[in-house]
């Protein structure tokens, strides 16, 4: 499974969710707490996010997405 990185522009929706991206950013660059680190990707996964592929395949449901500043990775 490749990682694809690029820019994070978000719009506003965004904002009532990032402090759940920002704990998982913390937690995976501590890389200290493994616990701490599901705890955070948990939280995000709860969130029921997908992504539209723009294709007439289906959304993606299960991937992990980190987001930090104005920078992405995605791998799913």
């Amino acid at each position: 499974m490749p990682w694809w990185h690029g820019h994070f522009e978000p719009a506003p929706p965004f904002e009532s969710v990032r402090p759940l991206f920002d704990e998982l950013a913390r937690s995976v660059d501590a890389k200290e707490d493994p616990a701490a680190m599901s705890e955070a990707f948990q939280a995000v996964v709860q969130l029921g996010l997908s992504i539209d592929r723009g294709s007439k395949e289906p959304p993606l449901t299960e991937f992990f997405l980190y987001i930090k500043a104005d920078r992405f990775r995605l791998r799913y």
